[in-house]
């Protein structure tokens, strides 16, 4: 992956998550390419904003429990981030960057 002038690689190594009432958002780039995905969820506040770095969400998955454990997301000083199952917990520092208007780019890609 090359560096490009005024962005942060921080971004490409994150997953950004967007929480609403009703949903859980996760979209991930590596410039190159972007992945989205939508979950419902239940959550415990209206809506939120942040960029956690992969690699912690990809050893939250990885972690013992079954296929359809629940998971509790957390935050904590806005500064810190928890996956948590009846089995384990991990947590991480969020990434303090700003991610792609990921929305404007998959709208311009619309044929």
């Amino acid at each position: 992956m090359s560096y490009r002038p005024g962005t942060d690689p921080a971004q490409f190594t994150g997953i950004h998550l967007e929480g609403n009432p009703k949903s859980l958002t996760l979209t991930a780039t590596d410039r190159w390419r972007m992945a989205t995905t939508v979950i419902p969820w239940t959550p415990t506040v209206d809506t939120f904003e942040m960029l956690v770095p992969a690699e912690l969400l990809n050893v939250a998955v990885k972690a013992p429990g079954g296929d359809h454990e629940e998971l509790s997301l957390t935050t904590a000083g806005g500064h810190m981030f928890g996956v948590a199952s009846p089995t384990c917990s991990i947590t991480g520092r969020i990434l303090v960057v700003e991610f792609v208007q990921w929305r404007r780019v998959i709208d311009s890609a619309a044929p």
